[in-house]
């Protein structure tokens, strides 16, 4: 790109502002970029055909007719650009990217739209070539391509995003905002099935980057699009959580067995925290404790003579045994006592693998709780099952009483919040279908039809139902919601009736979630990164 084209982007804010959710480009590799912001500028400012823009295109960049063409179509294909009936206009991605320069606003929507971008971020978390990642496409994912031209487009895009970088030996490895952006986007599963070769993008690269950047094929060609699978172009960004829970358990239970790897695994456990929803730092360092989190109470755990208090905190010691058996003469347990002084502490736990019967017997007469690497594993899998409130997981640390627990950790809490919490999200579902076959056959549905339908229907018992389906009722009669609406306002025995299909109300629970998940990715950090509140 040429210097007068540069002087034409707008600012790029400081990046001391990446505690925010500004994530920096990586050095001056930034041509992709670069482009792109002159298209979204043109497309912007001014009211452009695609003739008009595929043109204009052409005369800044110098390139042939076609090859405009080709990219700017990419372009509309990734959810980058739209086509209206008399413009191509700017998405809500690309206009909020323009505007904030956040690359996972570009790399997320792309991700959405473009098979092999976000997965591919999750293949060079280490070293790679480009050679070895053309075989994990073709194997792994099915593609059936002869050249790595398309490996380095994605490279090119991921690496002007700030989310990858080249290393010495030709090789690509994602960089810490990668792996950040990582934990954000839902990946999809490889497949071994083989799958079509899509003809090569015409020759040409992305204008403004150099000949060994874009290789000899067009940067925007159609290889890899998601196909049938349902996109959005303003995608929220999420991983699956599924997979998730089951990396961050696998890698917990693989580090605490290496006792070469201690900090590996201090980092695993803290990791491992804050997928259940706690605020986790790595401390670590002499008179330090390895992970400090801070967690919320449950109401009934809130004492009396402070009823505002809402926060613990929990100093928790990691503790790897390359023969896979936590020993007591591994522990010091003064030290453990200090962190907990040290650091205003409510509770002591200590995690490692199969904790021995005298290390138990030691920990409770000391007060610290004992997790065992496997429980924690298990917690990770089962929370990314059937997410459980924060606060929940209080009792992890506190005994019935809310004081705090030595020894082994009694998971039957977490297991009975878990079983009540599967209860509840099918009884929303059965609500809202009772409500609805009421109402098809007889009228509005009120407590005790919904009831009724449910007992005979799910063989729920009509008493243990009653304050759950009042509950369900104001939950899904919400003005937040609107699942249902009251048919008689203002009554004293309330009547519902549906709004809109099962599909519908499904929708609206996920539009409702992605304003949560919006305001995680502005304002928090993410697992891995530190601290996570």
């Amino acid at each position: 790109m040429s210097d007068d084209l540069t002087a034409e982007l707008p600012p790029v804010k400081p990046w001391e502002q990446r505690a925010n959710g500004v994530l920096p480009l990586a050095g001056g590799y930034r041509r992709y970029f670069d482009t792109l912001a002159w298209i979204l500028q043109q497309c912007r400012d001014d009211r452009l055909d695609q003739n008009e823009l595929q043109q204009r295109y052409m005369a800044a960049y110098s390139l042939d007719a076609y090859v405009a063409l080709v990219q700017i179509q990419g372009l509309q294909k990734y959810g980058l650009l739209e086509k209206t009936p008399d413009r191509i206009a700017l998405t809500s991605p690309s206009a909020r990217w323009l505007e904030t320069r956040r690359a996972d606003f570009v790399v997320g929507t792309m991700h959405a739209n473009l098979r092999l971008v976000g997965e591919l971020i999750h293949e060079v978390r280490l070293p790679r070539t480009r050679k070895s990642l053309l075989k994990t496409a073709n194997d792994r994912y099915g593609f059936g391509w002869q050249k790595d031209s398309q490996i380095a487009y994605r490279l090119g895009w991921l690496r002007s995003a700030g989310f990858a970088q080249q290393q010495p030996g030709n090789t690509y490895q994602a960089t810490s905002a990668g792996l950040e952006f990582l934990e954000r986007i839902e990946l999809y599963r490889p497949t071994t099935e083989s799958a079509p070769a899509l003809g090569d993008p015409p020759p040409g690269s992305v204008a403004g980057t150099t000949h060994d950047d874009a290789q000899e094929d067009g940067e925007f060609g159609a290889n890899g699009a998601r196909g049938e699978k349902p996109t959005a172009l303003n995608t929220k960004l999420h991983r699956s959580t599924h997979d998730l829970g089951a990396e961050i358990g696998d890698r917990l239970v693989s580090l605490s067995c290496d006792g070469s790897k201690h900090q590996e695994f201090e980092f695993a456990v803290r990791d491992a925290f804050a997928h259940l929803g706690f605020s986790a730092e790595h401390m670590s360092g002499p008179g330090q404790t390895d992970v400090l989190l801070t967690g919320i109470q449950p109401p009934e755990a809130r004492r009396a003579d402070s009823p505002t208090s809402w926060s613990y905190m929990v100093a928790v010691d990691a503790k790897a045994a390359t023969n896979g058996k936590l020993a007591d003469l591994q522990v010091t347990w003064p030290a453990l006592a200090l962190h907990r002084e040290k650091h205003a502490a409510a509770f002591s736990m200590l995690v490692g693998p199969s904790p021995r019967p005298r290390l138990l017997q030691f920990a409770a007469g000391a007060s610290v709780a004992v997790l065992s690497a496997d429980q924690l594993a298990g917690l990770c899998r089962d929370h990314a099952r059937v997410p459980l409130p924060a606060a929940d997981y209080f009792w992890l640390f506190a005994d019935a009483e809310g004081e705090p627990r030595g020894g082994a950790v009694d998971l039957s809490p977490i297991a009975a919040a878990r079983a009540q919490a599967v209860v509840r999200r099918d009884l929303l579902a059965q609500v809202v279908e009772a409500v609805s076959d009421i109402a098809a056959d007889f009228g509005p549905a009120n407590q005790q039809l919904v009831r009724f339908s449910l007992t005979t229907k799910a063989s729920l018992g009509g008493d243990a139902l009653s304050a759950e389906v009042a509950a369900a009722l104001d939950f899904l009669g919400s003005s937040w919601l609107r699942a249902l609406v009251r048919a008689d306002p203002g009554t004293a025995d309330p009547h519902y009736v549906p709004t809109a299909p099962r599909r519908v109300v499904a929708a609206r629970l996920r539009w409702l979630a992605d304003a949560f998940d919006e305001h995680e990715g502005d304002t928090s950090l993410h697992p891995g990164s530190g601290s996570t509140h």
